[in-house]
């Protein structure tokens, strides 16, 4: 698409971006021009470029494009705007030569608007959370339709009807059950399904109907674990060529004809070992888990009186005492440390792990016999054992979180933070799948403007909880896999179902579980299993997560995790977890994406703040919606921007450039690449506000005090209060001066008036006084 940098973005008076060219740029490329990487929050306006045919808009925060009817494209033939933040398609329809549009990676949930569209001939909507298929009836030309990565579970009979140009439909990584019908798309030759939910070959009754099919794949789904889907596709269809990246020889053919014959009986056979499998034990383990939530509440409970009984005089002014001491402030956060010492395992960060080992080492193995008894719970043992952090750093959305790294370290990543992140979360994945697929890799040649760097981010993102998983004591060296070709690596073997990994983790006193759409968390020991091997359909359906009886210092380490094994989680509840202070409202944001956010009044101190304000502040760009069940309008939002612009404004004056260079990095801005001597504070005053406003909230970040924050906060406060006190005693002096002072004159007027009338007695009177000295 040709230099980005060519490409000048002004704000005019009126407080609109405007962008412009040279000449000399627009003679060299007349019909083509690229945005990406830019922090736009919304469509610029245009100078003197009624003739572009292309246009890319890649990676910036673009939430609407109602703006594309006035911007007088009427030529555009191609529109790129992957990794975005659009909701709807509001002002496309006025696009009527368009061929080729790329939404990957947005925030569309239905398909509309796009009738008018007559000769798209390529439409991308991977990664989006769109859960029907509907609206393209009228896109006769269309011929290749990525839909990867979405919510989508069922192809109803009419859904393709209209398509009849359709030659590849991608549907991988969907919560897909069922295919009822293909009936629209007669032309239909690859259909990519991997990564699903199809249990049967029933719900592939539909695909039958597409007799023209010559390549499927249908890897990644419960029923690919045996070999009946494929001889059911290829009896059924004459034309298939390749299944699975498997290529059908005549050996393969008649193999399935002579399976066609005996089907119906060997699925009455699958269909009774199925019902055999699903039958247990409810009350058993109905019992179990009542007392493994009592064992958890009543821990909570211990440590919540214990808690309490420290008197607020037990604060030492001595700093040698202090290091021996809960400070009442942060009391909280800090026993919760030393009495379960699961906190250690999670950190993040190198303070805050040399902090928890602190904390978790100050309290000796009889006062946590004392406390618990003579049964030990996990939740004491959870800083030995258990999952480490990546080393690696991790893969952001936008807009990304600023963590909170040495100077130095930060200074590393910003250069190679794209490399480093890329092979890291590539070779976790690859441990858990051999094979690795892509939502755009059928989309070929020349249509597509990602770079390899940017193929390698969207497999992160998207694959993730549809992987087969590895058991929690394999590990297994894999490399980062070259740039991908359009057809992937042909397998002898078919994949372990996607059904595999667990649905429960239960201890002494914790327990972690999947309840239809809701993951439960109960206990501290809890939370070291969130990242581990989920059954991934399950973990796909989880839409709400409940925390109970943890500490929320514990929570803020996994937050970061829970999108990639729970990748739909977007209502979060809170009870009985100590939040005690708006800061960690912060924490949240590591969720990267939430709809709804319910603090309960049990347990969590800081809903007797005005709390609700400050979380609509820091996490509506995040998607928040709702706060314990009511919705945030829009005058919500513009009375906690005023309330808080001067935060904002605060933390953009007081960041240093060397942390707001790599915060700018993250979110994938370089404005300061047109003008190399602006510094990126400059270039940030400059900027769109919302842009701005954007990169203040993500500056923000929740960082527990350490021991030694708790010496310097003491003596801190103890010359506060010294400097108060003899500010108050000097007032008090000034004032007493000041109601005396008319005495006081008139008493030393008269001393010396007295004094010269009787000069000679004054005199005699000094004489003696220094004769008694």
């Amino acid at each position: 698409m040709g230099p980005r940098d060519v490409v000048y973005l002004q704000t005019n008076p009126e407080g609109f971006i405007q962008a412009t060219r040279s000449q000399r740029d627009r003679d060299k490329n007349p019909d083509r021009i690229s945005l990406d990487r830019r922090g736009l929050t919304h469509l610029p306006n245009f100078v003197s470029e009624k003739n572009i045919k292309m246009l890319s808009l890649q990676h910036n925060l673009i939430s609407r494009i109602d703006g594309l009817s006035n911007l007088g494209f009427n030529k555009l033939v191609f529109l790129d705007l992957y990794n975005n933040q659009v909701e709807n398609f509001l002002g496309i329809e006025s696009l009527e030569n368009l061929k080729i549009l790329l939404f990957g990676k947005n925030r569309l949930k239905k398909i509309n608007g796009l009738k008018s569209l007559t000769k798209l001939e390529v439409l991308d909507l991977h990664g989006n959370q769109i859960n029907q298929i509907s609206s393209l009836n009228t896109l006769s030309e269309l011929k290749i339709l990525n839909l990867a990565g979405n919510q989508i579970r069922v192809i109803n009979h009419n859904d393709l009807d209209g398509l009849s140009s359709l030659k590849e439909l991608n549907l991988k990584r969907n919560r897909l059950k069922k295919i009822y019908g293909l009936n629209g798309a007669k032309n239909l030759e690859k259909l990519f399904v991997s990564n699903n939910e199809i249990s049967c070959i029933e719900d592939l009754n539909g695909v039958c109907k597409a007799l023209s099919l010559k390549e499927v794949t249908i890897d990644g789904n419960p029923i690919s674990s045996s070999n009946d889907c494929v001889h059911f596709l290829v009896s059924h269809l004459s034309n298939l060529k390749i299944i699975s990246h498997i290529q059908v020889t005549e050996q393969v053919r008649r193999n399935a004809m002579l399976w066609r014959k005996n089907r119906e009986n060997l699925v009455k056979t699958i269909a009774e070992e199925s019902l055999k499998t699903d039958s247990n034990d409810g009350d058993t383990v109905a019992n179990s888990r009542n007392e493994v939530i009592s064992n958890a509440k009543n821990n909570w409970e211990s440590l919540i009186n214990k808690t309490k009984r420290l008197p607020n005089s037990f604060i030492s002014s001595s700093l040698k005492d202090l290091r021996n001491v809960v400070v009442d402030c942060c009391s909280n956060d800090l026993i919760f440390e030393k009495t379960v010492q699961s906190d250690s395992v999670l950190s993040v960060t190198s303070s805050i792990s040399l902090s928890s080992r602190r904390s978790a080492s100050s309290m000796k193995p009889q006062e946590k016999r004392k406390f618990f008894g003579n049964k030990r719970s996990l939740s004491e043992e959870t800083s030995n054992t258990g999952d480490s952090i990546p080393d690696c750093p991790e893969y952001f959305k936008l807009p990304p979180i600023l963590k909170s790294l040495a100077p130095d370290k930060l200074k590393e990543l910003s250069s190679t933070n794209s490399d480093i992140s890329t092979k890291c979360q590539l070779g976790r994945k690859m441990e858990a799948n051999n094979e690795v697929s892509d939502e755009s890799e059928e989309i070929t040649g020349d249509l597509m403007t990602d770079d390899s760097e940017e193929e390698e981010e969207e497999r992160k993102d998207n694959n993730v909880n549809t992987r087969q998983l590895k058991s929690a004591n394999l590990t297994r060296k894999s490399e980062p896999k070259k740039d991908r070709c359009h057809t992937a690596k042909a397998k002898t073997k078919y994949q372990v179902p996607g059904s595999c990994g667990k649905t429960r983790e239960q201890g002494g006193d914790y327990l972690i579980e999947i309840c239809g759409r809701c993951l439960n968390v109960y206990g501290q020991g809890a939370l070291r299993f969130i990242d581990r091997p989920w059954n991934p359909i399950k973990a796909g359906d989880v839409t709400t997560v409940k925390f109970n009886y943890v500490s929320f210092g514990g929570i803020c380490f996994v937050l970061s995790k829970l999108k990639q094994r729970f990748p739909n989680a977007e209502n979060f509840v809170f009870r009985e977890t100590n939040i005690t202070y708006l800061g960690q409202l912060n924490a949240l944001a590591d969720v990267q994406g939430l709809h709804s956010l319910q603090i309960d009044k049990e347990g969590n101190p800081i809903t007797g703040k005005n709390w609700k304000n400050y979380a609509i502040y820091r996490l509506a760009h995040w998607g928040l919606k709702k706060i314990n069940g009511i919705e945030i309008t829009e005058r919500d939002l513009a009375q906690v921007a005023a309330e808080y612009q001067s935060l904002s404004d605060l933390v953009l004056w007081s960041l240093p450039e060397n942390l707001l260079q790599p915060l700018l990095s993250r979110l994938r801005i370089d404005g300061t690449r047109t003008n190399p001597q602006q510094t990126a504070r400059q270039w940030l005053m400059n900027a769109d506000p919302a842009l701005r406003s954007v990169v203040c909230k993500e500056a923000l970040q929740w960082r527990r005090g350490t021991q030694d924050d708790l010496l310097w906060r003491q003596k801190g406060k103890n010359h506060l209060s010294h400097v108060i006190e003899l500010t108050c005693s000097a007032i008090e002096k000034l004032q007493l001066l000041d109601s005396r002072w008319s005495t006081i004159l008139n008493q030393m007027i008269r001393d010396t008036l007295v004094d010269f009338s009787h000069m000679d007695s004054y005199m005699k009177k000094c004489i003696n006084d220094l004769q008694k000295q």
